[in-house]
């Protein structure tokens, strides 16, 4: 492994200094490599001339997701090398950039390759691999590297939010520890996204192995005027908070979004001053508001006690009279807990988690609530996760979440940053590190998958992550049930067997055709005709769930219910007529 004189200090931004030196038109920054050689050279020369030791390739951007065909790739990496090549001194080390590629995994693996055989084709051995939210294919990538180059020098750089974790919900201390693991790694850190002192506050109370820590900071917080992205001109500040407050296993330096050729000046004179300095690893305990609580529900699943839950997804307005009515009878039932559906099938609801807390407050029921991936960034995720802590909410679903209906995608935007495997491994931090109750992570399960081999093997990735409760999709099926016995066998989570009765045949027909994740045997739909009486459909649905659940009792935990369009009566029957 080649190696790099400590402290090391690297150049500043490339793209917003370039959009400074020449703004952008058309195409990417990546492409001025071609379009506008001496604006590249420029920024090259003016942190050269700054005192940076490494200058990083104009090509952090350069792949195909946003150059289209990999001979443009080729050509716009290409020209960056020559072009860091006619600038850098003898003494200085050029690093070819490498961003995120947002493709399949395989694929963008494949693509890395191809990537990084033109930087060694070009006699360029050291990497950046910067503003990443994880760091599942690095150990393929850095093997691939020091196979070909083994003196190669890697440095993996992360975009953490100053509360911890990435946009993937994934925590920097969590990153630290599997890269750390890696021998192929030669440096770790940390850039954009956070200003200096967001970025040292965070390393201070992280466990910091042996290998290099890396910090290259934004500018500080951008404002937006106009359309474009603006940062305050603080080269001094920036430098004092990133040497001066971060600890001695930083030894690594630069500049993310905003930094200019000041920047790095300014950083290259407080290193020259840094006097060693140690820092007092500080536990930071998050307290929330609320006493330490028993969780009935979960108690009486971890006992055996076969608990009964119902979903009642929250109404769609504020006439709530009728439903709290209905939750009450649902207690007066015997009924453990209600789930409540977070937005199901993207229409805007009374918000899952609010709900929940209003029905254990005037009712004392336990609530089980649903969160999905697809409305909530990260820090909206958070903020919600520790108001129903503060509130005393101990269960949830998580799941993906469904799509926003196609004729309303022009107004309503969806946000998927996470997915259901990443919510849980999040909540399952959160109960280690802050939640002074922890919370039950339950998760979805299909029984009616198609290809059930596969879901089988996602909920094993879900129990890895935290999930410690599966509720499954209906059983009105032969092949669903069977799905269930596989089920119990292979997972080593609690089931709760989903059930939820057909109420009339064009109810049977809809859910059958247009309900993803439920099936049910010909026989189920054929008894149902459209001559039957609001109540001798109800009865027969009433039954045929019966039947189902009988089956199916032997494989599961628990019930799981979803009442009918609000028809809590059905339930009610179903409850009424259990004998076994």
């Amino acid at each position: 492994m080649k190696r790099i004189k400590e402290p090391y200090l690297f150049d500043g931004a490339t793209g917003t200094y370039l959009q400074e030196l020449s703004p952008l038109e058309e195409g990417t920054f990546e492409e001025y490599n071609i379009t506008k050689p001496e604006i590249v050279k420029k920024l090259h020369e003016d942190y050269v001339e700054a005192g940076a030791m490494g200058l990083k390739t104009n090509t952090f951007g350069a792949n195909t997701i946003s150059l289209g065909d990999f001979h443009r790739v080729k050509e716009v990496i290409t020209q960056g090398i020559l072009l860091a090549k006619e600038v850098i001194p003898k003494d200085r080390d050029i690093f070819g950039s490498i961003g995120p590629i947002k493709l399949p995994e395989e694929e963008a693996l494949q693509e890395y390759k191809k990537i990084i055989e033109i930087f060694l084709e070009e006699g360029i051995d050291h990497f950046l691999f910067e503003t990443f939210s994880e760091g599942s294919l690095f150990p393929k990538i850095s093997s691939f590297i020091k196979e070909r180059a083994p003196e190669a020098y890697i440095i993996t750089s992360f975009a953490v939010f100053p509360s911890g974790e990435t946009a993937l919900g994934i925590s920097a201390d969590e990153l630290l520890k599997e890269t750390e693991k890696d021998p192929n790694i030669d440096g770790i850190g940390f850039n954009c996204v956070s200003g200096p002192r967001h970025l040292t506050t965070l390393v201070k109370n992280l466990n910091l192995g042996e290998k290099p820590i890396s910090l290259m900071p934004n500018a500080g917080y951008p404002t937006i005027h106009g359309g474009r992205t603006f940062f305050g001109d603080h080269p001094e500040y920036f430098a004092q908070e990133l040497v001066q407050e971060s600890p001695n296993k930083v030894k690594i330096f630069g500049g993310c979004c905003g930094t200019k050729p000041l920047y790095i000046k300014a950083l290259r004179k407080a290193l020259e001053k840094r006097a060693p300095h140690t820092f007092e690893k500080k536990d930071v305990e998050v307290k929330l508001g609320v006493e330490r609580i028993a969780n009935p529900f979960y108690k009486k699943l971890k006992d055996g006690g076969f608990p009964i839950v119902v979903e009642y997804d929250p109404p769609a307005d504020l006439d709530i009279d009728k439903y709290m009515k209905n939750v009450k009878y649902l207690k007066e039932l015997g009924v453990d807990a209600i789930t409540l559906a977070d937005c199901p099938v993207a229409r805007a609801r009374i918000d899952a988690g609010l709900m929940g807390v209003k029905i254990k407050r005037d009712e004392d029921m336990v609530p089980i609530v649903h969160m999905t991936c697809r409305d909530r960034n990260l820090n909206a995720t958070k903020a919600l996760l520790m108001g129903l802590a503060m509130e005393g909410i101990q269960n949830l679903l998580l799941v993906t979440g469904d799509p926003i209906p196609t004729a309303e995608r022009d107004e309503i935007k969806a946000v998927f940053q996470m997915n259901s495997v990443r919510l849980a491994k999040y909540v399952s931090k959160l109960n280690d590190e802050v939640f002074p109750n922890p919370m039950s992570i339950g998760g979805a399960l299909n029984i009616n998958a198609r290809n059930f081999s596969a879901e089988l093997k996602k909920a094993v990735r879900k129990e890895e992550a935290g999930v410690e409760i599966f509720y499954t999709q209906p059983v009105l099926s032969r092949q669903g049930l069977e799905n269930l016995k596989k089920a119990r066998k292979e997972l080593s989570s609690y089931i709760m067997g989903g059930m939820i009765p057909v109420v009339s045949a064009r109810n049977a027909r809809f859910m059958q055709s247009e309900i993803s994740g439920i099936t049910m045997d010909e026989e189920v739909l054929e008894s149902f005709t459209d001559d039957m009486s609001r109540e001798e459909a109800a009865d027969l649905g009433v039954s045929w769930a019966l039947k189902y659940m009988k089956e199916s009792k032997n494989f599961v935990d628990g019930f799981y219910l979803i009442t009918p369009f609000h028809r809590v009566e059905v339930i009610g029957a179903i409850l009424s007529q259990m004998d076994f």
